[in-house]
């Protein structure tokens, strides 16, 4: 197999505690090696393996690889994490390794192997917050430890996938900052950046004249997300769901999209002002998706919304809409159940060659 670059790049490289350090070319490929080199096309200086995942985060932009006692320096910590992130998919390759910062195509793709639609982390975090019950108060208000958080998180992002089940783990407000701290770390909301003015200025204006073409509207957008996206925003949402209609843990829908309004929708330009003044209205939609999730969500689509639209004094074009909805949600139910049937032919070829054999 041909090896291939993942990532390269100049880095200073510093050897034990010596307080000097070179600027050189570094190279990672995809089988676990990290060359070395006086420029991107010279021969190589050293080359260190990275496949035994000797290697952690050190300081706040620097990677430490060990036996050699080595560090590599980065301009800033995100270079360093997006190295890091790459080094930890290789090492642990079967793992789903590296999930923190990864999108949500990455994560979707590793997972679709696995006939698994939703990333392992937060499936396991809202089962594991589920064993605990949802009677807590403050769930995901209140902080979890953080140096449980950052422990569990470092033990997922080297593909420990059983790390919530060692020793007597008791605190579900850590599991509840570990799910949070995923979800912040991704390099987009749930809703994609594409997808933030269609779903403000229904809930600006559309839910104000007709709720019930908004609810239409908003359900149609939301099919139109990626699949890697939906099955996610779905998935989190039925959970919250649950969590707001539970009297004891004082978080209804309101006060969970206090929480979760960044990690559902936000506007793709980074800025502190821009974000504080649209804050309540991704604040108001992130709680409707909350309340409305088994509506919005259906394992199968309601008629009776449609019928309330066809009997409302409806546009075509809101009529379109609903038809395109339509269409979306039947192409996605035929996609899933011919996957469905190509596995049953590849389980069936493989019975009649075990037979032969």
């Amino acid at each position: 197999m041909t090896e291939h670059c993942v990532r390269s790049g100049w880095l200073e490289r510093r050897k034990g505690s010596k307080k000097g350090s070179v600027k050189s070319y570094f190279v990672l490929t995809s089988d676990g090696s990290l060359l070395e080199r006086k420029n991107s096309t010279a021969n190589n200086i050293e080359n260190f393996s990275i496949k035994n995942g000797d290697f952690q985060a050190f300081e706040k932009n620097q990677i430490l690889i060990s036996p050699e006692d080595i560090k590599l320096i980065f301009d800033d910590e995100r270079d360093r994490d997006d190295w890091m992130r790459d080094m930890k998919r290789i090492a642990y390759p079967d793992c789903g390794a590296g999930m923190f910062g990864a999108t949500l195509k990455d994560a979707y793709l590793f997972e679709r192997e696995r006939n698994e639609t939703v990333p392992f982390i937060v499936r396991k975090c809202i089962k594991k917050i589920k064993e605990f019950g949802l009677q807590s108060q403050g769930l995901f208000r209140k902080s979890g430890k953080m140096t449980m958080v950052e422990k569990l998180k470092e033990s997922f992002d080297r593909g420990e996938r059983d790390a919530l089940e060692r020793g007597d783990f008791t605190d579900v407000h850590s599991v509840c900052s570990l799910l949070k701290r995923y979800l912040r770390d991704l390099p987009e909301p749930l809703i994609p950046f594409n997808c933030y003015e269609k779903v403000m200025q229904i809930m600006q204006r559309t839910l104000h004249e007709n709720e019930t073409i908004a609810f239409i509207k908003l359900q149609n957008t939301l099919y139109r997300i990626p699949l890697c996206n939906f099955y996610i925003l779905s998935y989190l949402s039925l959970f919250l769901n649950e969590v707001s209609v539970i009297d004891g843990n004082l978080m209804n829908d309101e006060n969970l999209s206090l929480i979760f309004d960044s990690y559902f929708i936000r506007p793709e330009i980074d800025d502190a002002d821009l974000l504080a003044c649209t804050q309540p209205n991704r604040q108001k939609a992130t709680a409707y998706i909350i309340k409305k999730a088994r509506k919005l969500f259906p394992e199968e689509k309601r008629e009776e919304d449609i019928d309330k639209l066809l009997d409302e004094n409806c546009s075509v074009q809101d009529l379109k809409d609903v038809i395109r909805q339509q269409r979306l949600q039947l192409t996605k139910m035929v996609e899933e159940k011919e996957s469905a049937l190509t596995k049953v032919v590849q389980l069936q070829t493989k019975l009649a060659e075990l037979m032969i054999n």
